[in-house]
């Protein structure tokens, strides 16, 4: 399962370019480079420098191989390598533009890690400066190495790529260690290197370059010369390769011996990690495999010395062993035992939930880094002749001893060591810095509302209009969720500041009244990983630090009491600043004199993995899951991935024994999906056959995953899958709730573990129509390698597509014939999940991913503490700690507002039919009219396909379909007060009869 998230994630960045960079860079004029294989194989050196732009001649090796851009030598503030630069021009027409690198330049690569150049810009954007490989066996873009994440932001920097772990596009969902040889591009093959990027549609993307290089992972660490003090003892702990000026370099194979007096004792297995990151001394370590103990020897004379540790604890997501201990000779640093509950807390996987984005220059130093690689200081005592240090679930970095009667030196050291390392590491990672605004222009402290189509991050500045608003409005029905929110911006800092909501009360019944007990107000918390500041989440609070020139969100959610009367309530947002006056908002809600009709008859959900926290009861875990389902039926959720069987084993007679989980069955009964017979669940298939082909007698499994679809052609894997599904079609039917089972994810010709080819997807879909399950489908598009996949549409009940041009022949063929339609992945916008599905006919609408966890530490960091820029914790609702308020990303309200759009269609369109039945007045019946013919004039204003623009996050701005148009947004809130309008004449009209 890990693999395919990680495929997703990669996935969703690579369709674009599949479709985009893929297709325009095919026309490009240059053909595939002829490199001679013959060469001798170069020396590796550390570095080797590609292009430094000294002389016009190494320009002319460039310029000749530009396409929709310019090359041009300057002395300019690019300049990082010798007196010349080259300043590559990208007009706004161009789709991409880019070059290419020239034969002697992309030969001999093998034994380089990155290849890696420095940057200027003073565009304060964020583009994404593409990389792309090809090699001999390169013949689309499924096996060419692409790499489109690397993101520049104003200022100098330096962007590297990770070529010693190029692998073709098509097998980037993989592990490393689970690609075959072909999968891997052939660095000492290469035909064809490219560096390319898109303007933004307003201007040129103009950017200074140097120094293109090549560099060893050596190389590419950066140096660090700690002072340490005369007399003292220094030991660096970790690879060899960064040994640091006074200290003695520790590997895993340092063993203490009687040969050897400093080392680690040989009672476990241990490894050295990190990459010279968050600083060269810190940045480096040795730990043991989880749970063991690690035990460091020195001989050092006796005394009393002060010292100075680098060593922190390892925090897994899913950890065997809760035990941490830590102790330097006879001092116990930490022995914890610690409950998972506890574990899976603030205190400790969650510990950065609560910390607050800062531009302030320290901020990523003393928030995160100080908390990832933690300092110790103290005085130990050695005796025996011998220092003694043993961790459990914890690295080391780096331990220095210096003599009691050197305390000033100690002092010294320390401080210079400090500034040292925040230096080196600001240097890779300066913060982002946002505009001031004069104080003259809006005073100390100004409030703004800004539209729901605009996203507001650090740097948003708010628009004449939406400055010092003086009120907050919205409207909904009895029952219906209604969000409110506002941002905030301060020239100075103002503290701790904390909002509070009155109770509103009804403007013509002053008893009637919507309670501030009902309302949750969210701070919206950002996060910078050094490249681009992005959301954390919506954070379930109502205090905050106000910083100055930096712009914060706060979020109002809350559900209309069922019974409230109908009417018009009032209120007020205070915000109290710690040191200065409070601000008040007034904010008013329009109840509506009707309510929404439910069930929608519509399957509406989001990709899911139900969380399993180790250590938990089983009552606990459920309680877990339980909440998820409630939050997602919160947002309007009505169908949920309900997963797979799993294969225990294969009877000689032809019979699987599957084991049945029926919990997620039961919370989705219990929390209100599948009301409908349209809300069907999400089942899956495809694990069943991967599992049956892996247990086929004959030690066949491996190759299920090595080569996808081999299963289907031994002898007996029909029989074994067609008696799985027939088990399966009866254990659905007892549910009692409706399900739809996925054929296969995403066929493709190049498939993935997960995906399989056409024919072999076929196979698959007749196997599970002959057991009569209903049967779902996710082709990408109508072609993949040149192989028309509409036919898939005969073989399957509901088609689930990206809503794209590149889609529209399995949409038609699915009208045409007569099946269910859904779209997947087609963006985190309101207008993709409320009209527009309506009115294109699609029933269905899913979206990657509710939340999935990356196995990712930035610089090999060992930890992967949740909601830190630095680790992979990622998704619309992030793992938090178990005993929390569930914490979510800001789309997701704008997912609520598009299905509460949908409702809001669904009900007219139900009262018009319910009232067509009737006997009715001509004053309804012309409100019936107009509401035909405002649903009629909706439908014909929704364009068949919708460009996505701009949404902040980078999964949604990676798709083409039904997306974030600002004009369809703004559409979508004026149609849901027009529809609102004709049901409220409706309701008065009949409650008046």
């Amino acid at each position: 399962m890990r693999i395919r998230i990680l495929f997703a994630i990669s996935l969703v960045g690579l369709v674009c370019l599949t479709l985009v960079a893929g297709y325009f860079w095919s026309l490009h004029e240059f053909e595939s480079l002829s490199v001679d294989s013959t060469l001798p194989p170069a020396e590796v050196t550390p570095q080797r420098t590609l292009f430094s732009f000294e002389s016009p001649s190494e320009l002319r090796r460039l310029s000749s191989r530009t396409n929709r851009a310019e090359l041009n030598l300057v002395q300019d503030y690019g300049v990082t390598d010798g007196q010349n630069c080259a300043r590559l021009t990208v007009p706004k027409t161009a789709e991409y533009g880019g070059f290419d690198l020239d034969p002697a330049a992309i030969a001999n690569w093998n034994g380089y890690d990155y290849l890696a150049f420095d940057v200027y810009t003073e565009d304060t954007a964020e583009y994404h400066i593409a990389v792309e490989l090809w090699d001999t066996q390169t013949r689309s873009f499924g096996t060419r190495c692409t790499w489109e994440n690397v993101t520049t932001r104003a200022g100098h920097q330096t962007l590297r790529y990770p070529i010693h772990r190029a692998c073709r596009n098509a097998k980037s969902g993989r592990e490393w260690s689970e690609l075959e040889a072909q999968d891997k591009i052939d660095l000492n093959q290469l035909t064809r290197v490219r560096i390319f990027v898109a303007p933004v549609h307003d201007r040129d993307a103009v950017f200074w370059i140097d120094h293109l290089r090549l560099l060893t992972a050596d190389a590419a660490r950066p140096k660090l010369t700690i002072p340490v003090p005369k007399g003292a003892f220094a030991f660096n702990f970790g690879d060899a390769q960064a040994t640091s000026v006074g200290f003695q370099q520790m590997s895993a194979n340092s063993i203490s011996s009687s040969n050897s007096h400093s080392g680690f004792l040989d009672r476990t297995d241990r490894i050295c990690g990190g990459e010279g990151w968050p600083d060269p001394i810190g940045g480096t370590f040795v730990s043991a495999r989880e749970g063991a103990q690690l035990d460091f020897r020195a001989a050092v004379p006796d005394g009393d010395y002060h010292y100075w540790l680098i060593a922190g604890p390892i925090l897994r997501a899913e950890p065997l062993s809760f035990q941490f201990q830590l102790q330097l000779n006879d001092e116990i640093l930490t022995n914890n035992q610690v409950t998972p509950v506890d574990y899976f807390s603030e205190h400790y996987l969650y510990r950065f939930l609560r910390t607050q984005f800062s531009q302030k220059p320290d901020a990523l130093w003393n928030n995160y880094i100080q908390r990832m690689y933690p300092v110790r200081t103290g005085i130990t005592k050695v005796t025996g002749g011998e220092l003694r240090l043993s961790a459990t679930n914890h690295f080391l970095s780096a331990l220095v001893l210096v003599p009691i009667q050197m305390k000033a030196e100690f002092i010294d050291f320390v401080d210079s060591t400090e500034q040292l390392r925040r230096a080196s590491f600001a240097k890779s990672m300066p913060l982002p810095t946002a505009h001031s605004v004069a104080t003259t222009e809006l005073g100390e402290t100004f409030f703004f509302c800004p539209e729901r189509t605009t996203h507001v991050g650090p740097k948003t500045q708010p628009a004449v209009d939406e400055i010092n608003c003086d009120l907050i409005r919205t409207a909904g029905t009895p029952g219906e969720r209604v969000i409110a929110r506002f941002a905030c911006r301060p020239t100075a800092d103002l503290g701790e500041c904390s909002v509070t909501l009155s109770d509103l009360i009804h403007s013509a019944k002053p008893s009637k009244s919507i309670s501030a007990d009902d309302a949750r107000i969210y701070f919206q918390n950002q996060r910078f990983d050094g490249n681009r500041i992005t959301e954390m989440a919506l954070i379930p609070q109502s205090t905050w630090s106000m910083e100055g020139n930096l712009t914060q969100c706060c979020w109002i959610w809350w559900q209309i009491p069922p019974d409230s009367t109908a009417g018009t309530y009032r209120g007020t947002i205070t915000l109290r600043p710690q040191s200065s006056p409070p601000l008040s908002l007034p904010l008013e809600i329009e109840v509506y004199p009707f309510t929404l009709s439910e069930p929608l008859p519509v399957s509406y959900g989001l990709y899911y993995t139900p969380r399993t926290v180790r250590g938990l009861t089983s009552s606990q875990q459920c309680e877990i899951r339980r909440r998820q389902l409630i939050f997602m039926r919160e947002i309007g959720l009505t169908s949920v991935p309900v997963g797979c069987p799993k294969v225990r084993k294969l009877r000689d007679d032809g019979t699987v024994e599957l084991q049945f989980d029926s919990e997620l069955f039961d919370l989705a009964k219990e929390t209100g999906f599948g009301s409908a017979p349209e809300q069907f669940l999400m089942a899956q298939s495809l694990g069943m056959g991967r599992a049956i082909g892996r247990l086929l007698p004959g030690s066949f499994g491996p190759l299920v995953d090595q080569n996808p679809g081999i299963e289907l052609k031994q002898p007996r894997f029909a029989d074994y899958f067609s008696n799985a599904a027939q088990q399966y079609r009866g254990f659905l039917d007892q549910q009692g709730l409706p399900v739809a089972v996925e054929i296969v994810d995403e066929p493709r010709e190049t498939p993935n573990p997960w995906n399989r080819n056409l024919a072999d997807t076929l196979r698959y879909a007749d196997l599970l129509q002959q057991a009569g399950v209903t049967t779902f489908m996710t082709p990408m598009s109508d072609q993949n390698n040149g192989l028309d996949y509409t036919g898939l549409v005969d073989h399957t009940d509901i088609v689930s597509v990206h809503a794209w041009r590149q889609s529209q022949g399995l949409i038609a063929r699915t009208r045409q014939r007569s099946k269910r339609l859904w779209f997947y992945n087609t963006g985190l916008d309101r207008f993709s999940w409320g009209f527009y599905p309506w009115a294109r006919g699609a029933v269905g609408r899913w979206e990657w991913h509710y939340c999935w966890t990356e196995d990712r530490g930035q610089g090999g960091y060992p930890g992967r503490d949740g909601f830190n820029p630095f680790t992979g914790n990622h998704g619309l609702v992030p793992d938090g700690p178990v005993d929390q308020p569930i914490v979510f990303q800001p789309q997701l309200l704008d997912v609520a507002d598009g299905i509460t759009d949908l409702k809001y269609l669904h009900t007219l369109s139900v009262r018009i039919a319910d009232l067509r039945k009737e006997e009715r007045s001509s004053t309804v019946e012309k409100e019936l009219l107009a509401g035909e013919q405002l649903l009629d004039r909706i439908r014909r204003t929704i364009p068949d396909f919708v460009e996505i623009r701009g949404l902040e996050d980078e999964a949604a701005n990676a798709l083409i379909g039904a997306g974030a148009d600002h004009k369809h947004q703004i559409q979508a809130a004026e149609w849901r007060r027009e529809i609102a309008a004709i049901l409220k004449r409706l309701s008065a009209i009949t409650s008046a009869h």
